[in-house]
């Protein structure tokens, strides 16, 4: 099966992605999580690395995430490693 290649790839295939800091995102994340009132379950479309998911750690209980990008769920995978889809 071929994998098509997707424009965020490119952004998650760098090395290592882990060091990748952006204050500036760290707090838009953080705004977000803020602004989202406790539930069950979130589900991130588009969720990248996991950033926002790992961000509602103390309100959702249940985090699911997807994304096009095969290269972004791999960097996300140290946190969710069954909660995510392509």
């Amino acid at each position: 099966m071929e994998v098509e290649h997707h424009q965020f790839d490119e952004h998650w295939e760098r090395e290592p992605w882990q060091e990748i800091e952006d204050p500036s995102n760290a707090r838009r994340i953080a705004d977000i999580a803020a602004l989202c009132p406790a539930v069950t379950s979130v589900l991130d479309v588009g969720c990248g690395n996991g950033d926002l998911l790992r961000a509602l750690r103390g309100k959702a209980r249940l985090r699911l995430g997807c994304d096009t990008s095969l290269w972004g769920l791999r960097a996300a995978q140290n946190d969710h490693p069954s909660r995510l889809a392509a």
